[in-house]
């Protein structure tokens, strides 16, 4: 099935329920089947064929999975990058990704700014920069779904444990599979959730198709801030509020908070990060409901979320067992592992994607046997609680966005005053973590700790830039000749923990 045919039926089962809301539209379901219908025509107009492309940046607004709903219809396959990225790093994206054409919004016209594609770029409003605006794009309303279940569905980036960027192929049965967590969350056509996860992230998609795949109302606000929180709570009175523990931390943070009128609301979602003990009673003292966390990764969306009723553990989840099969393996030997023993979790089932675009030594590290392999440990208890304890890498989670220390380090070796260098994290109350870069300077080189940043700043993305960069003479080392990192991460979260 083209997870397009069930949104379909939705439509006509609820017409004038509210499926999506937020700054810039309102739309019923049967407004959001016309329009992505008509945008579909537009898009095979544009010159997109069933299994083509086509590179998205866009903002957090209804229109942007409007076109994502209106690819599924025309069988062509979004793909959609972190707009928080560099140019260099957008550029590669779009070129590995093999897009056949690109939808920009005016607001991230200069990340593509010499970018050519096999189709002139779009924007998305009148007015646009571009020679070409999506309402230029309607046209006669496309009817068929021309792709079935095992097709992609969407093409998410992500980074491997060395940084390389590598596109995860979902397809449409993964998609389809969101109707699993809906299920797990008791979601009904009544409910309504307000989604902060960003649109280019898996779990942006996944929180709204597991809505509107069952005929409740999703509100995407837009970029975050505590004042649009605080006024979408209050206007749409929503059952859960769905965001990245950053988010959540600046808004109880808000005394403010503690005023807002919330009688319908049941929970709070946070995903994409750990979410600390601390942040948990914040919410529940500011809010008065409790955290459902969610884990799982771009290679197979939320798998495991904490149970919305009857007795749980603190911190643990579920695994969504109508969608998907969790275990716990010797990450040397792939046998799977008693409860309480700690392990690599590998997943498999409808939740996991195709595998990866143009990455076969990576996909087969990965994908294994239909599992997935996932480079993150953890635990099972007695009772099937999901524990996550760590990372096999040094994965750095910096405010809900992966930071990889060895793209880090190697950005910083393209100083010429950078003779070596190691990247450790650093916990932080708000953002959990934060990289902090130890750097070995060339011979009479008197380069500076704001210099460094600043050169960084503009070479890769500011949310993995290092907090603190400490200068040294020398960095420490293992008997066999590595890199000490664990000392030098233990010095670091004593030294700057807190303070960065």
């Amino acid at each position: 099935m083209n997870v397009a045919e069930h949104l379909d039926r939705v439509a006509a089962t609820h017409p004038d329920r509210l499926a999506l809301g937020g700054r810039d539209d309102e739309l019923s379901y049967e407004e959001l089947e016309a329009r992505a219908a008509h945008l579909a025509g537009g898009l095979r107009a544009y010159g997109l064929d069933p299994g083509d492309r086509l590179g998205v940046l866009a903002p957090n607004r209804v229109r942007t999975f409007v076109l994502y709903y209106a690819c599924w219809k025309a069988g062509v396959v979004p793909a959609p990058v972190n707009v928080r990225l560099g140019r260099d790093e957008v550029a590669f994206l779009l070129a590995d990704a093999d897009v056949r054409g690109l939808v920009r919004d005016d607001a991230y016209a200069d990340l593509v700014d010499g970018v050519e594609t096999p189709l002139p770029a779009v924007g998305f409003a009148d007015g646009t920069s571009a020679d070409r605006s999506l309402g230029d794009l309607f046209a006669d309303p496309v009817t068929t779904h021309p792709l079935v279940s095992d097709a992609e569905g969407v093409l998410l980036h992500t980074s491997g444990s060395t940084g390389r960027p590598k596109w995860v192929r979902q397809s449409h049965a993964t998609l389809f599979s969101a109707v699993g967590l809906a299920y797990h969350h008791g979601l009904t056509p009544e409910r309504t959730r307000i989604n902060f996860f960003p649109l280019y992230h898996t779990g942006g998609i996944d929180h709204t198709l597991n809505q509107l795949l069952v005929g409740a109302t999703t509100v995407i606000p837009g970029e975050f801030s505590v004042d649009r929180a605080l006024a979408v709570v209050e206007a749409y009175d929503p059952t859960a509020l769905l965001a990245v523990p950053t988010m959540m931390y600046d808004l109880v943070s808000d005394e403010r908070a503690a005023d807002c009128e919330t009688p319908s609301l049941a929970y709070v979602v946070c995903g994409s990060d750990t979410v600390k003990r601390s942040l948990r009673e914040e919410i529940r003292d500011v809010f008065g409901v409790p955290v459902v966390e969610s884990y799982g990764m771009t290679e197979a969306p939320p798998v495991s979320v904490t149970p919305l009723s009857g007795p749980f553990a603190e911190g643990a989840t579920r695994p969504v067992a109508s969608a998907c099969e969790v275990q716990i393996r010797d990450p040397d030997t792939d046998d799977p592992l008693p409860a309480g023993e700690t392990g690599e979790i590998v997943v498999r089932g409808d939740r996991v994607a195709l595998g990866y675009h143009d990455r076969p030594e990576e996909e087969r590290e990965t994908f294994r046997d239909g599992w997935v392999h996932s480079g993150d440990l953890g635990k099972f208890d007695a009772d099937g609680n999901l524990y996550i304890t760590g990372r096999l890498d040094d994965m750095i989670v910096c405010g809900g966005e992966n930071v990889y220390p060895k793209a880090v380090e190697e950005t910083l070796l393209g100083h010429e005053a950078v003779a070596a260098v190691a990247v450790v994290p650093v916990p932080d109350e708000r953002k959990g973590q934060k990289p902090v870069a130890y750097v070995v300077r060339e011979p009479e080189s008197e380069v500076t700790e704001g210099e460094l940043r600043s050169w960084f700043v503009e070479r890769a993305a500011a949310f993995e830039h290092p907090r603190r960069v400490e200068f040294v003479r020398e960095l420490p080392r293992t008997p066999i000749g590595k890199i000490d990192k664990r000392t030098l991460e233990e010095e670091a979260s004593d030294r700057f923990e807190g303070a960065v």
